[in-house]
């Protein structure tokens, strides 16, 4: 080369190194065919040599200046080239109005339609969709059968399904049918009580559907509870082993025996013994008007699981409350939802703001009622109200609720521990002053531990003189005229639970919602947790899931929605799978079996991390996305799962030193690799240059350090050009799998036979003008 540059002592004009250093990103694009790129760059050329009249005997590429693209014509001007040009360019404006024309439509039928096709927007960005997340379907197959709950057995792995006269037992992976039960239509009056008919009222009995009201799994006793709304709400016990066989019927009243009033119920401990306690079944029922027999049914009771009787009852305690008999009729209250959570039982609930009649102005609010699982007479009965604001104001009607664990994210931000119980709710705005939502939802979030410290704050404002009156006038019983004791008279009180006090709060449990909408509805939400974050899943009123990440106590993101079962509203019961992989869907007559991630679906880093959803990650000595638990070693070193929450970037080369090398020259290459993942011992990384053999790679500071094949194993250059391109990959003998990989060149300056396609070569070549050749 010394002796090339004493003989051609001549360099590029600058315009030409302008022009070459133009050309020059061309070589990273590894997607464009050698065809391509080679057409290109003579149009480049051409256009070059017809500007600047270059003379190839005075022209010198400098060693150190690499261009990416190769040249292999010399440069030519003449009369039909201009001719042909102008030709081309006046066919090409009229191809260019024809392609913004069509760009126009396209967008303008993009934009209208994106909800309904294979993209969502966000941030201005169009995403890809995964492919659906829907693995399985069961329908009813007859509108008319509406469905109402879903259970899940984990001991069987089977799904119940109540609904409207039918009771399902389905597969719990393929949701194909294993029996059948019809529980409905059947003859029945509000006149006749729950044990039966009497010769009077048998008269009025008429057909009448049997609305599943309540289904509760019992795993102690190996049994399935079910309350319709047939027989004044009377339940049947079923077996698990064979829901097919004839239940049991328990003739007493338990649930709404109307369609509409709510009930919900749920399993729980009780400890009204000293010397132990048992499970229970804690109900909330909404006082109905269909016969005389409603009265007889308590709003809230704990029952035994053997015969549902209460699981107190002689002459001084009782476990149940009722809503006094002067306002039972109009003061109406919906259980949403019901928990337990440490010592107490809870159940959300929506009610009027005021129970005295002609006072449905004032509207309606939520609640949430608590009792201690140790008192047997419902005498800690206390409420307090759920405020949940959003940007629109207060939100004041609960939709539906779920008991969680929180993520480590959220834990941190609320001031918890990772796992402590949160409760997350939906709400929605009233029409008015009804009890009818309007469009719109609020999500918000409460920690036991603040709800906890807010029913611990309404009880001291009884006690210490704040609150002169328990505001309890609708509870039945004796509530000391409705006056709390006079401050100092308790002393000290280290259990509320024993101090028998029923309460109104006046403080209200309040929070920020974490998502808001103003145009859709939410009816129903699950929570989940993933990699130390919490995920949401929401469903909507006309069948859409939606899917949120919760990043602080008011604030969350949205990453993803997915139809399930367009234009039917999405069941409160959305149970999550064991697993926690998937999540069973209700809506009016389906069940879908949900897969709550399709990371499979994203086959690049970028898409993988970019799609910011909290299951998926980028497995990177693997190369595909997948969640944590299916990456070999991922809690190793945080590189080789990669996750968009943890602020981490796709590995890749940063620099290849050199980038390319003449065909007969050994040497080394530095690859500068960003975040490189640690091997653990015993593995190594190693370098593939193409078909070569893979030769190992020496680890460095930033990277790696590889050896050039040895000449037998280096490409042949085809025919008519001056260079090959080859991928070179890195590779983990862990995985034995290429996890990121970019072109490298090598050349041959010798294929070029004159000066002007020596000089304008992409690679360091130079024309010896003494020797007429290109070295």
């Amino acid at each position: 080369m010394e002796t090339s540059q004493q003989h051609c002592p001549f360099r590029r004009s600058s315009i030409e190194r302008r022009h070459h250093r133009k050309i020059k990103k061309t070589l990273h694009n590894s997607s464009s065919t050698h065809m391509s790129t080679t057409n290109s760059f003579h149009m480049a050329e051409e256009n070059l040599c017809s500007r600047s009249h270059i003379q190839c005997d005075r022209l010198q590429v400098p060693a150190d200046e690499h261009a990416h693209s190769p040249v292999i014509s010399p440069c030519r001007t003449n009369v039909s080239y201009f001719r042909r040009r102008s030709f081309i360019n006046r066919r090409n404006k009229f191809y260019l109005l024809l392609v913004c024309f069509l760009v126009l439509i396209a967008s303008y039928c993009g934009v209208s339609a994106h909800r309904f096709g294979h993209h969502r927007y966000r941030g201005g960005r169009a995403v890809e969709e995964p492919p659906s997340s829907i693995e399985a379907v069961f329908s009813t197959g007859n509108a008319t059968i509406a469905l109402q709950h879903v259970v899940y057995n984990p001991a069987a792995h089977v799904l119940y399904i109540g609904g409207t006269n039918r009771l399902y037992e389905l597969n719990a992976e393929s949701l194909e049918v294993n029996s059948i039960v019809e529980t409905g239509p059947r003859f029945d009056s509000a006149r006749c009580h729950a044990s039966g008919c009497g010769p009077e009222s048998a008269l009025s009995r008429v057909l009448s559907d049997n609305v599943n009201k309540v289904l509760v799994l019992d795993p102690a006793a190996s049994t399935l509870i079910m309350c319709g709304s047939v027989s004044q709400g009377a339940c049947h016990k079923f077996r698990t082993a064979n829901v097919s066989l004839t239940p049991e019927y328990i003739p007493r009243s338990v649930a709404a025996n109307d369609n509409n009033s709510s009930t919900y119920a749920f399993v729980g401990p009780e400890r009204y013994k000293p010397w132990g306690g048992s499970e229970a079944l804690y109900v909330g029922t909404t006082f109905t008007t269909v016969g005389d027999y409603r009265h007889d049914v308590p709003a809230v009771s704990t029952r035994n699981l053997y015969d549902l009787d209460y699981a107190e009852s002689s002459f001084s305690k009782q476990s149940l409350l009722r809503i006094d008999v002067k306002y039972r009729d109009h003061f109406l209250v919906r259980y949403v939802y019901g928990f337990n959570a440490s010592d107490y039982a809870y159940f959300v609930t929506v009610q009027k703001k005021s129970h005295l009649p002609g006072q449905d102005e004032t509207g309606y609010i939520s609640r949430l009622a608590r009792t201690c699982i140790t008192d047997a007479n419902y005498d800690s009965y206390t409420e307090i109200t759920l405020s949940c604001k959003g940007r629109r104001g207060i939100y004041n009607l609960v939709q539906d609720a779920k008991l969680a664990a929180a993520g480590a994210d959220l834990a941190s931000s609320m001031g918890i521990h990772p796992g402590d119980p949160i409760l997350v709710a939906t709400f929605a705005p009233s029409k008015g002053h009804s009890a009818a939502a309007q469009e719109g939802a609020a999500v918000c979030i409460y920690s036991i531990k603040y709800i906890e410290a807010k029913f611990n704050e309404n009880i001291h404002m009884c006690f210490n003189g704040s609150m002169l009156y328990r505001s309890m006038e609708y509870i039945s019983g004796p509530v000391l005229d409705g006056k709390c004791p006079a401050a100092g008279t308790t002393g000290n009180i280290y259990n509320f639970c024993e101090v028998g006090l029923k309460i109104s709060g006046v403080s209200p449990a309040r929070a920020a919602a974490v998502l808001e909408y103003e145009q859709r509805s939410v009816s129903a939400v699950q929570a989940a947790t993933t990699a130390g974050h919490t995920v949401l899943f929401l469903g909507t009123t006309d069948g859409w899931l939606i899917k949120a990440l919760v990043t602080g106590p008011g604030s969350g993101l949205q990453y993803g929605e997915e139809v399930v079962h367009k234009g039917s509203r999405v069941q409160p019961d959305m149970p999550l799978h064991p697993s926690a992989q998937h999540l069973y869907v209700l809506t009016s007559n389906r069940v879908s079996k949900y897969r709550v991630e399709r990371c499979s679906a994203y086959t690049t880093c970028s898409s993988c991390l970019h799609a910011r959803d909290p299951y998926c990650g980028w497995c990177s000595l693997e190369k595909r996305c997948t969640v944590a638990t299916a990456c070999q070693k991922a809690a190793f070193s945080s590189p080789r799962w990669l996750s968009f929450g943890a602020g981490q970037q796709c590995i890749d080369f940063e620099m290849i030193r050199p980038d390319r090398l003449p065909l007969s020259q050994l040497a080394t290459v530095k690859l500068t690799i960003r975040t490189l993942p640690e091997l653990p011992a015993g593995a190594k990384y190693q370098c593939v240059w193409g078909d070569a053999p893979p030769t190992d790679a020496q680890v460095v500071e930033q990277g790696l350090r590889c050896p050039a094949p040895s000449l037998r194993h280096r490409p042949s250059i085809p025919p008519r050009t001056d260079h090959t391109l080859v991928p070179l990959s890195v590779r983990s003998s862990e995985t034995n799998k290429d996890f990121v990989s970019r072109n490298f060149a090598f050349y041959d300056c010798s294929r070029h036979t004159t000066c002007g396609s020596c000089v304008r070569s992409a690679w360091a070549c130079n024309w010896c003008v003494y020797e007429n050749s290109c070295t």
